[in-house]
């Protein structure tokens, strides 16, 4: 008789947990998607938000893609890499934005070399943004190939968190250099050993000269 006494009591103060954290959720203090064990106990048992209480949560995440940019009072600077492609071999030595050189992608060779680098290596935290760029040269023949700026990951030879940034010449001379950037937000990641990736691709066969493919990181501050 004792235990089913506990049982029942046990029952109805699960059920009581489960319909006022329900209502928590209505409120907007649960997140379905984005709660962190910092969060929950911050809102366990109370009926009013904690001051702070977005902070605790997992970053915000576009089902379709787009997630705007960061706030960067929120997040520390740190410049990653920049492919300047002025090596012997990588470059073509009578055409730069700077430097000895830049890339000419062409027909059998539509993708630069670009940047990579695992995600364990690169960070500690939950989440980070990408501010990638890169510079192109409008053909002097006034044409506009198609390129993309790319920024993926790369999880046992499949891409996910896929992002691709068109570069629309036709708004620079012929001849001219442009800047083409993206920010980029990381996904959820799989394994840590997962490569982060950065590159620009040629969509045609017609050339087209880039340089100074630049990646810089934003970090969080404080982790939830």
């Amino acid at each position: 008789m004792r235990w089913r006494i506990t049982g029942v009591a046990a029952l109805l103060a699960l059920t009581g947990l489960n319909l006022f954290q329900s209502q928590q959720s209505i409120d907007g203090l649960i997140q379905t998607s984005r709660m962190t064990w910092p969060a929950y106990k911050a809102v366990f048992g109370t009926v009013h938000a904690p001051e702070g209480l977005a902070d605790m949560w997992l970053v915000e995440r576009s089902y379709i893609g787009e997630n705007g940019s960061p706030d960067q009072s929120k997040y520390r600077r740190i410049p990653l890499v920049m492919v300047s492609y002025d090596e012997e071999g990588a470059s073509d030595d009578t055409i730069a934005y700077r430097g000895n050189g830049s890339f000419r992608l062409e027909a059998g060779r539509e993708f630069s070399p670009g940047w990579s680098c695992m995600w364990k290596d690169l960070t500690n935290c939950d989440h980070i943004w990408l501010e990638v760029s890169c510079r192109m040269q409008r053909p002097m023949d006034g044409s506009t190939p198609p390129v993309s700026l790319v920024t993926t990951f790369d999880h046992l030879g499949d891409n996910y968190g896929y992002m691709a940034r068109d570069m629309d010449l036709g708004t620079v001379a012929p001849g001219e250099w442009m800047r083409v950037s993206q920010w980029y937000l990381s996904p959820e990641v799989r394994r840590p050993t997962d490569v982060l990736k950065a590159y620009c691709w040629l969509r045609d066969t017609l050339p087209v000269h880039v340089d100074d493919l630049e990646v810089i990181l934003y970090e969080p501050i404080e982790q939830p």
